[in-house]
């Protein structure tokens, strides 16, 4: 498809003061975090990027119901709708879209002791994820009622387990073999825990955060590359009205290297903290003329004959981005606007598709020159 036209945000976001309040402790703590982080590194010397390994990520699962509805119901309407049941959780969602690419994956979760928690395990094994770190807990397991209307948005009910992962879970060698550790910003605690071992090792961390959360202010500081929506960044510059502003305040509150902003039908905008080579980047992806000279790219969406059900789509571009990083271990520059790239791909296939991962497309259904560059 043709390149669509990156245009930036340049009207307001509308926030409520509560969600923007981005307090000055908050601040301290994530510039802590920070500097924690860069001493650790001086102590270690220069950054090294591990060979091919695992990826390993931490986060949720869980089972989703989809309830496919004309509209969206008004209150105190009834009003019928087809349901149909599948695997979701966003961390899940992301290596099992890696693992179909072949791309070797471990995933560290918590599921019930019940009989959705063996469901959710049987998919997962079927799609080849490793589940050496799985942990069965003492309860349900954690579902989500989705809402799809016939324009494929969703609205996400979500139930999460009465246990999530604890620090005191992080136990063993996770990080074993591990070339990238992906978290999806739940069990925050043990992520904080697990992420502090990664850059201990120079295994770069990317981060998928959509909203703001519990110790999330500690986990930050930690990611080498933030995937996020285009409504985030806006928390770390409530004032502003142009995106590529509130992610360059976003990228110097946090010791990232690339923020990327997914903007649905328009691709999505990535910024890094240093200037990218035209190596680096495919035709798909272009470079943005910014007044201020910040190095920002843009990659434009893949268009699709019709939209069926969007739930994942962003889990999906995200396994592009790490399958980029995967692949380019020695230029995360390349890896990120290349998985750009192969991203939008996969989003692409999985949006015509209802459920989160059905759509997933296998290493086989991706044109070998965009998968391995």
């Amino acid at each position: 498809p043709p390149n669509m036209a990156f245009v930036p945000i340049t009207s307001p976001i509308t926030v409520s003061e509560k969600t923007i309040q981005l307090t000055g402790r908050r601040r301290e703590v994530i510039q802590l975090q920070k500097s924690k982080r860069q001493a650790r590194l001086h102590m270690t010397g220069a950054e090294t990027s591990p060979e091919k390994g695992t990826v390993v990520g931490l986060g949720t699962v869980s089972i989703d119901y989809l309830a496919y509805v004309d509209s969206f119901p008004n209150p105190d309407d009834k009003i019928r709708a087809k349901l149909e049941v599948f695997g979701g959780g966003n961390a899940a969602n992301t290596l099992t879209a890696l693992a179909r690419l072949g791309v070797p994956t471990s995933l560290v979760t918590a599921v019930g002791n019940d009989s959705n928690g063996s469901s959710i395990i049987s998919e997962l094994e079927a799609d080849g994820v490793g589940l050496e770190f799985l942990t069965r807990v003492e309860g349900p397991s954690p579902f989500t009622y989705i809402i799809v209307d016939k324009a494929g948005t969703r609205t996400c009910i979500h139930t999460p387990a009465e246990r999530g992962l604890q620090p005191d879970d992080i136990v063993g060698n996770m990080l074993h073999g591990a070339s990238v550790l992906h978290l999806d910003g739940r069990h925050t605690e043990a992520a904080i825990a697990l992420a502090k071992q990664a850059n201990a090792r120079n295994i770069p961390v990317t981060l998928d955060v959509e909203k703001d959360r519990p110790f999330l202010e500690q986990l930050l500081p930690l990611a080498d590359h933030i995937i996020t929506n285009s409504r985030y960044p806006f928390l770390f510059s409530p004032e502003s009205c142009n995106l590529f502003d509130a992610m360059e305040e976003l990228r110097k509150a946090t010791s990232a290297k690339s923020i990327t902003t997914t903007l649905g039908k328009d691709g999505c905008a990535v910024l890094f903290e240093e200037a990218a080579s035209e190596s680096d980047f495919p035709p798909q992806v272009q470079s943005v003329n910014d007044p201020q000279g910040r190095f920002i790219f843009s990659c434009a969406a893949e268009a699709v004959p019709h939209i069926v059900d969007t739930t994942g789509a962003g889990d999906a571009f995200i396994a592009g981005i790490i399958c980029g990083i995967w692949n380019n271990p020695a230029n995360y520059r390349k890896g990120v606007l290349h998985g750009a790239r192969l991203g939008a791909k996969i989003a692409a296939c999985k949006i015509q598709v209802p459920g989160a991962r059905r759509g997933l497309p296998f290493k086989k259904d991706i044109d070998s020159r965009i998968l391995e560059c």
